[in-house]
């Protein structure tokens, strides 16, 4: 059976295509990470509608300014219809939503993924920036789009989602900085979706440009093929030399 999930693909993905969706041979049992940094997190909810998520977030401080604000982006679609076979997807359909839980004129609103399955809409709040901060260059949604990644037998059954976006930001130096992280959420046997936190993909402007080369392998283990050039600090990271088990129950 096939998993329902999705990957977000946040920060720069210039010019590139998506990362294999299939990885190498996974390394010995003892190394996947089932507990490890890049484990599945429950999403907030099931809220009754995207109304009812967007009022708590604006009581969760009872800040001025809180709560859903327009969704900007530079370009690229914002929103996903239902799979070609929803029959066999526990997701509806998803988009993207802005929200503050305080202001913040620096970085501006975030970019949250809102999800819809038969027990209402479920929010991943920590995906990335959406466009109004005074440092934020762009935000390009390069895809939002269905495509099977991961096999798990006994879990679940759908396509994945996969929303690619990029995003550029001044830094401090002068130099344009642009990233890219990836997001993988998932629907399993308990109905509840689950996502990753954001897993690196790509940085670009700093001292080193950084590939981290992701891959997730059809049982949805996470490895990472690193390529820091010459002088980065990536490599010494014990978390990208690791292969990490994704897990949606």
């Amino acid at each position: 059976m096939r998993v329902a999930a999705f990957l977000v693909l946040a920060g720069c993905w210039a010019g590139s295509s998506p990362p294999p969706a299939h990885a190498p041979a996974a390394p010995a049992e003892e190394e996947l990470l089932p507990g490890g940094p890049f484990s599945t997190r429950e999403l907030r909810g099931p809220y009754r509608d995207v109304g009812a998520w967007c009022g708590e977030v604006a009581h969760r401080t009872k800040t001025a300014g809180a709560g859903c604000v327009a969704t900007a982006v530079t370009s690229g679609p914002v929103a996903a219809g239902p799979s070609a076979n929803p029959e066999r997807s526990a997701i509806r359909d998803a988009h993207l939503a802005a929200f503050q839980v305080e202001p913040d004129a620096m970085w501006g609103p975030r970019c949250a993924l809102v999800l819809r399955t038969a027990a209402g809409v479920w929010v991943h709040e920590d995906v990335e920036t959406c466009l109004g901060g005074t440092i934020v260059r762009s935000v390009v949604v390069d895809e939002l789009g269905w495509r099977d990644v991961v096999e798990r037998p006994g879990e679940a059954a759908g396509r994945e989602l996969v929303l690619q976006v990029t995003r550029t930001r001044a830094s401090g130096g002068g130099r344009d900085v642009t990233t890219t992280n990836m997001i993988v959420c998932g629907v399993g046997a308990r109905a509840v979706p689950r996502c990753t936190p954001p897993i690196p993909v790509a940085i670009r402007g700093v001292v080193s440009d950084t590939a981290f080369h992701p891959t997730i392998s059809p049982r949805g283990e996470l490895a990472f093929q690193l390529d820091d050039g010459d002088g980065g600090t990536a490599a010494d990271d014990k978390r990208f030399a690791r292969t990490h088990e994704l897990r949606f129950p």
